[in-house]
């Protein structure tokens, strides 16, 4: 080994004390390795990048420790510093540190997830021939696999990927060239801290804009045309506005530099971002404060004084104003000239609540979502670290954001699954980590939502949180009534109760928009053959293929295998196929042939796969442009439309079917978030269509009753000690043998048995379900105490050592282990 993992216990003591540092890597494989600092970069600080030799390669990594320690010779000297300013402040690396304990993954896993994608290592390491490989020859080896990659690589540098792929044994090969002494290993270099760099043209004031055209050909037409676009932009172009309205204008640019007409300098690159602008204004009324927005304003303006301030819950049900809360902290913060983080499930869906905070506090703020690139998330980063933001915007990612001196963590709608990764790893929830980041820094945590998740509401019923409520709506307009009528599928030969079609009538003839919610893409959930009974399925998992009639095909939505939608029943050649279940593009279909005048919009993620098109459509409606927006669970986020004001759900009963704990939790807040988007400045209505009309679950909706809900599984929870009562953890076995997965979640499940102490052990079962991407998977689920005490931490390492021994183990089985510590789904 050229390395050595971080572990000086058989170090002698006597040893002069040399400089050490401890790396971690972002990719397998993992754990702390020691290496010494020389001399060259002996004022290398924690949190920088660094090239490291490892094995016969080298590595990009991150420096999280620096010490005094023991020499050994197995220690091999860091290759060089990449960042000269370290990436990573103390104040990051201990939360990320935590990060990795706590969801029991790698250091390097969790710093890189903190690194914006524009700036993460790269360990592309290729290798050629040395001069010495070009001259030699491999005389009477002329057919070995060591001949054939010298041969290839005459033609042409190869990754160590390339050459695994290309021929086997090639690794065994490559270290003989190597040996000889054939092979150079040349290493791309991670990208560096530095801001992308755009050019400014100005106009001099040597000579004026008449004169320079009096100074042209009249022939020459571009020049005149680029005079004409400087003076309408006050003589300043850049590069990037050229390269996007006025293609092949620089080098008119350059003519005119050089007749010195113009200067040019290098600017920072400005991205523009549609979403920063948020959608058309369309509120009504005043923005004074309410009574009952002031108190709460108060409460969180005093904790800012507090040394160790307590998270504030903030309960405010839809339409209460929370947003204006969330500007009025941020406003205080930034008066202590202290920074602000502001996280929202999914940003790209919310341009009304990012265009707020930019009309508030302009340049200060910097937005970051998953539609934009790897460049302009780079950018955001480096102006959260350079201090020239002071307000991050983004979904989970943005929790690792480099800024300084917090003030305030705010986490909109805290109850949102997607603020917990699922893959990969580190499957960390931002809510908890943020809720971690601002006690430790001294910072105020705001979680807020209108249908809290019941762990959270738990916690300030107990008095870990402190409780902060908005009872009423801004605009004084009570909650819209909701009806719950019995209804199914093709019943009476439509997919809308009589009820709701009359109030969709209505709204069309009021010039009123309504919103329908159908938690289902695709057209039909699955297609099958009644002379048969075959379903179609997809050939990689156990689920059936979904009809989608844009493009005629059926889609697997969980690994994209896709195929044409067929005439004949594949089995027996039967005609009479049928189309199962209900999706989105069937409502639009239906909606369409029901009301042939209205404007019809449906929100899914086929509908929005192109960057900006969640802000065109939200747009669209915003401007009265639609009569009706349909769609999935996007269209129950924190829209704020004052047109709307029916709501209509479809299929009510398929969320609290589902086999988790959760069901009933998560069907309460998706059908009261989705109501909550009718009656903002009239008053509004909701219809639910359901089989079974009488479940509790519908009668809290109906209510608004968020408190019967969390009565009932606050009991529920208790009894079967499930969160907030434990903390879950689950094991997944994956493999491609059914045989060996089964094998190792059983040896896994004894191992358990025998080696934890407090733990609560189900399973291993198969997941809903069994087969993802033609690999079998089984899960093990496990329950630990609530409270976070040193025997429950003593568990989880006690677990991640029984799962990383089996890693090991069955590595050579391809069977491969994943840990999730609180996971969303069980």
């Amino acid at each position: 080994m050229t390395n050595q993992k971080t572990d000086l216990s058989d170090i002698t003591l006597n040893k002069p004390s040399i400089r050490l540092g401890e790396v971690h890597f972002p990719e397998p494989p993992h754990g702390g390795y020691t290496y010494r600092l020389p001399n060259s970069i002996f004022s290398a600080k924690e949190g920088s990048r660094v090239r490291v030799p490892f094995g016969h390669t080298s590595r990009v990594g991150f420096l999280v420790k620096v010490y005094l320690g023991p020499d050994d010779d197995k220690f091999k000297n860091i290759s060089h510093l990449i960042d000269d300013v370290p990436m990573f402040s103390p104040e990051l690396l201990s939360l990320t540190e935590w990060t990795a304990n706590y969801y029991l993954c790698d250091w390097g896993e969790v710093l890189l997830a903190a690194m914006p994608s524009g700036l993460k290592p790269r360990n592309l390491a290729t290798y050629k021939l040395s001069d010495e490989g070009l001259l030699e020859t491999l005389a009477g080896e002329g057919s070995s696999l060591t001949a054939q990659l010298w041969r290839r690589l005459k033609e042409k540098p190869l990754s160590l990927k390339k050459i695994r792929t290309e021929f086997d044994s090639g690794e065994e090969s490559l270290r003989k060239l190597q040996h000889r002494g054939w092979i150079e290993t040349v290493v791309s270099d991670a990208p560096r801290i530095a801001p992308r760099m755009d050019i400014l043209y100005e106009w001099t004031e040597e000579v004026s804009y008449e004169a320079a055209m009096q100074d042209l050909r009249k022939n020459a037409t571009k020049m005149h045309s680029a005079l004409k676009l400087l003076e309408e932009n006050e003589g300043r172009l850049s590069g990037a506005f050229l390269s996007k309205t006025s293609k092949g204008m620089h080098p008119t640019m350059r003519t005119f530099l050089e007749r010195g007409w113009l200067e040019a300098k290098e600017i920072p690159f400005l991205y523009e971002d549609a979403l920063e602008q948020g959608l058309t204004e369309t509120s009504t009324g005043s923005a004074e404060l309410t009574d009952d927005q002031v108190r709460v304003i108060n409460s969180l303006t005093e904790a800012l004084k507090e040394e160790n301030p307590k998270t504030f819950l903030l309960h405010g049900v839809t339409g209460s104003g929370k947003t204006m809360v969330y500007l009025e902290i941020v406003e205080a913060v930034l008066a202590q000239g202290k920074t602000a983080i502001m996280m929202a499930p999914e940003i790209s869906l919310t341009p009304q609540l990012t265009g707020r905070f930019y009309r508030r506090f302009g340049d200060l703020v910097a937005l970051s979502h998953s539609r934009m690139s790897s460049a302009e998330r780079r950018e955001i980063w480096l102006k959260a670290k350079s201090g020239q933001a002071r307000v991050i915007i983004g979904p989970r990612s943005v929790i690792f954001s480099p800024v300084e001196n917090l003030g305030v963590i705010i986490v909109d709608e805290e109850h949102e699954e997607s603020y917990k990764q699922v893959d990969p790893a580190p499957r960390y929830n931002a809510r908890d980590v943020g809720i971690y980041r601002a006690r430790k820094c001294g910072a105020v945590s705001l979680v807020g939502s209108a249908t809290p998740d019941v762990a959270s509401y738990f916690n300030a019923k107990v008095g870990r949180y402190r409780l902060i409520e908005l009872t009423n709506r801004y605009s004084g307009i009570e909650l819209p009534p909701v009806w719950v009528v019995k209804w199914g599928i093709g019943k009476e030969g439509s997919l809308f109760c009589p009820k709701l079609l009359k109030k969709i009538e209505e709204r069309l003839e009021l010039n009123q928009q309504t919103i329908i919610l159908i938690n289902r893409r695709a057209f039909s959930t699955s297609i099958y053959c009644p002379d048969c009974g075959d379903i179609a399925e997809c050939p990689n998992c156990d689920i059936s293929l979904k009809y989608h009639s844009t493009g005629q095909k059926l889609e697997c939505h969980y690994c994209g295998f896709s195929e044409a939608v067929y005439d004949l029943c594949p089995k027996c050649n039967g005609k009479r196929l049928r189309f199962k279940g209900l999706g989105s593009q069937r409502v639009e279909k239906e909606l369409n042939r029901l009301f042939p005048q209205a404007r019809i919009a449906r929100m899914d993620q086929d509908t929005t796969r192109r960057k900006g098109s969640h802000r065109d459509l939200l747009e669209q409606f915003a401007q009265r442009k639609q009569d009706i927006l349909l769609g999935t669970k996007m269209v129950a986020k924190g829209h704020d439309f004052p047109g709307v004001t029916l709501v209509g759900i479809l299929m009510a009963d398929a969320e609290w079917h589902m086999p988790d704990f959760r069901a009933q939790e998560r069907a309460f807040r998706l059908y009261v978030q989705a109501s909550g988007r009718a009656g903002r400045s009239s008053a509004g209505e909701v219809v639910i269509q359901s089989w079974e009309p009488q479940e509790s679950v519908l009668r809290w909706i109906q209510q608004h009753d968020f408190g019967s809900l969390f009565n009932a599984e606050i009991g529920s929870r208790k009894s079967l000690q499930y969160p907030p009562f434990s903390k879950l953890l689950t094991i997944l076995v994956k493999g491609l043998e059914p045989e060996l997965v089964e094998e190792a979640a059983q040896s896994l499940r004894q191992q358990l048995d025998e080696k934890l102490q407090v733990s609560i052990i189900l399973g291993p079962a198969p997941p809903l379900i069994e087969r993802v991407e033609n690999t079998f998977r089984r899960r093990i689920l496990l329950k630990l105490p609530q409270r976070v005490t040193t025997p429950v931490r003593e568990e989880k390492k006690r677990i991640r050592k029984i799962v990383d021994k089996f890693r090991k183990k069955m590595r050579k089985d391809k069977v491969s282990f994943v840990i999730d510590v609180d996971p969303v789904e069980v």
